[in-house]
């Protein structure tokens, strides 16, 4: 007996040990990057504002407009773009998931998975070749890289991941309060108005938050259209004239600049001056949000509907009307993400065979920054999922509902709509100015600065995902098990193996899928070449950093280089998709019926 409690003593406790110090090292690691980003800036902000006097209408750095003016234009682009994605969106949505047969409806989600999951710069290219010349044409312009060409861009980016979130969100609905509803002659358009779009309201909101901050934050796909450091070009000849000039916004300011000119120390300045000004601005109004977005009181349930309201005529007008705005709306979106994919991938394609870049492993082809790509993908895996799932299991188990938990929980919100250029900074200035962890003689930059950007702006979503499944875990399986008397070490192995380790390898995956997404904080970090040593310590190009500066290079040919390297991310994008939407989903569920039988 004695020696069964030292067995068990002595397996718990390094166990106990190993989360509490992954909790308190993913908790100092974002009080490091608040405090650092924070004291860097403020004193950047200050001296810009108050000593250095960027203000309106100076000229400093070839940067017209200061401070506020580029932020300015982040902002007017998220307005112009969040009502149109929104109404597109939600009514596209509603289409897929409460209209199509179930085969087409889960055909439907995966592709919105797939667009969902695809670097902006797809959609930037998409706009620089098709959506410009649409602009010149109809409104009859010298040349389509306006803020009508960014807004019309943004619009369908938004509209794509907006519709995918919303997938999400919309598998949760109980399928049987529909049929309930159908039954008494209710219509699916009154339903979802009456009933799931008030029950959801919150979840709808933060939807809309992500979209408006997807504009804000983002720092490359604006870079394809709008090419001018003068925030204010455009006012001197009214609001048409601001709607065809083309000042970058302010993340994209901030990408462009360093990049560009990163060892000049007033671009520096100015550059972390700059993120510190939209971070105070991103803060203001995620704090404004979330107070303002209360969960509902009390859900709405299928009963209440049934005895509030009759069927009538009006109810059938109702229906109709929204019945054609959800289709159009689905239609027309669809078909010009379908439109978009095809083209590309099709120039891609082509580009593949004859540009003949991708089939020689040499540092000039896109063949090595895809393998820098996977090769980085590894090494933020390897960093990011034991210590998110360890800090996981410390905060919502160890510590569960307690004040650090808490604040853990507070301080992720606050994640919410940061940039990427703010992870990149931090980790420039923290791994190669204070560090120096570099050995590239021609450039001050590092693969390994790239994936401690990244690892940290992944940690978030990678950490939230596994307290989601812990917890889903705890209540479906583990406190049913333990009721009905089974043994902890079946528990154990039957149980939580099982479902862990599924969960890890989608995990994994997820961080695979995303980082072929990321751009601005590696495009700071990483350098603008690819070494010829493959290696963390030198600068290497992933394929969306190699497509972005081949595109701010301009030279002859760099065209290709980005149809190549868009081709090259859709195929990866949808092998990876595929595998989480299906063999990782079929395992899922064979694993599930599994326990669920253990249970019964």
């Amino acid at each position: 007996m004695k020696n069964n409690v030292n067995w068990k003593f002595y397996t718990k406790k390094p166990l106990n040990i190993t989360y509490k110090i992954a909790g308190y090292i993913f908790l100092i690691i974002f009080v490091i990057l608040i405090g650092v980003c924070a004291f860097i800036g403020w004193d950047k902000f200050t001296r810009a504002l108050f000593v250095d006097n960027i203000n309106l209408d100076n000229s400093v750095f070839s940067v017209k407009g200061g401070l506020f003016g580029s932020l300015f234009i982040s902002i007017v682009l998220a307005i112009f773009t969040l009502p149109f994605s929104l109404f597109i969106s939600i009514n596209s949505a509603v289409f897929i998931n409460f209209r199509l047969p179930s085969t087409l409806k889960m055909y439907t989600r995966f592709f919105y998975k797939i667009i969902g999951g695809l670097s902006s710069l797809i959609f930037a290219l998409f706009a620089h070749q098709f959506i410009s010349e649409f602009t010149k044409i109809v409104f009859r312009l010298e040349n389509g890289f306006n803020i009508i060409t960014a807004v019309l861009m943004f619009i369908l980016l938004n509209s794509a991941a907006v519709t995918n979130l919303l997938n999400k969100l919309f598998q949760g609905v109980k399928v049987h309060d529909l049929r309930y509803l159908n039954t008494h002659g209710f219509k699916t358009s009154f339903i979802v108005h009456k009933i799931i779009f008030k029950n959801y309201r919150k979840e709808i909101i933060d939807i809309a938050f992500i979209a408006f901050f997807k504009v804000v934050a983002e720092a490359s796909a604006a870079g394809f259209i709008l090419q001018s450091n003068n925030s204010f070009s455009g006012f001197a000849n009214g609001f048409w004239g601001f709607l065809t000039s083309n000042p970058r916004p302010a993340a994209t300011l901030i990408t462009t600049s360093f990049v560009a000119n990163k060892d000049i120390a007033n671009i520096k300045d100015f550059s972390y001056a700059l993120t510190l000004l939209l971070l105070l601005f991103i803060t203001i109004v995620n704090v404004i949000f979330h107070l303002l977005n209360k969960p509902i009181r009390r859900e709405i349930t299928a009963d209440k509907l049934v005895n509030k309201y009759e069927v009538n005529n009006k109810l059938k007008t109702y229906e109709k009307i929204h019945f054609w705005i959800e289709l159009v709306t689905f239609v027309f979106l669809t078909s010009i993400l379908i439109i978009m994919i095809l083209a590309l991938f099709i120039k891609g394609l082509i580009t593949l065979f004859k540009h003949q870049t991708i089939w020689t492993f040499r540092p000039d082809s896109t063949i090595w920054s895809a393998a820098t790509t996977l090769y980085a993908s590894i090494f933020v895996s390897i960093l990011v999922i034991p210590l998110c799932y360890f800090a996981a299991i410390y905060f919502n188990k160890k510590h569960k509902n307690s004040f650090i938990s808490n604040f853990v929980n507070s301080l992720l919100k606050f994640t919410r709509g940061i940039p990427s250029v703010a992870y990149g900074l931090f980790s420039y200035f923290f791994i190669i100015d204070v560090l120096n962890l570099t050995l590239d003689a021609t450039e001050k930059a590092s693969l390994l600065a790239g994936v401690i950007s990244v690892s940290i702006m992944f940690m978030p979503v990678i950490y939230s995902f596994f307290a989601t499944q812990l917890k889903k875990l705890d209540k479906k399986y583990v406190k049913v098990a333990f009721n009905k008397g089974i043994d902890y070490q079946i528990i154990r192995k039957e149980i939580k193996i099982k479902y862990i380790v599924v969960m890890i390898i989608t995990s994994i995956v997820t961080v695979f899928t995303m980082f072929l997404a990321e751009t601005s904080a590696l495009l700071i970090t990483t350098g603008t070449h690819n070494s010829d040593r493959f290696s963390l310590f030198y600068s290497e190009m992933t394929l969306t950093t190699r497509m972005m500066q081949a595109f701010l290079s301009k030279e002859p040919g760099t065209l290709l280089t980005s149809y190549e390297c868009c081709t090259v991310m859709i195929i990866l994008v949808a092998f990876f998709s595929s595998l989480k939407y299906f063999a990782l989903r079929k395992w899922d569920e064979k694993v599930n019926q599994k326990i669920k039988k253990m249970l019964a």
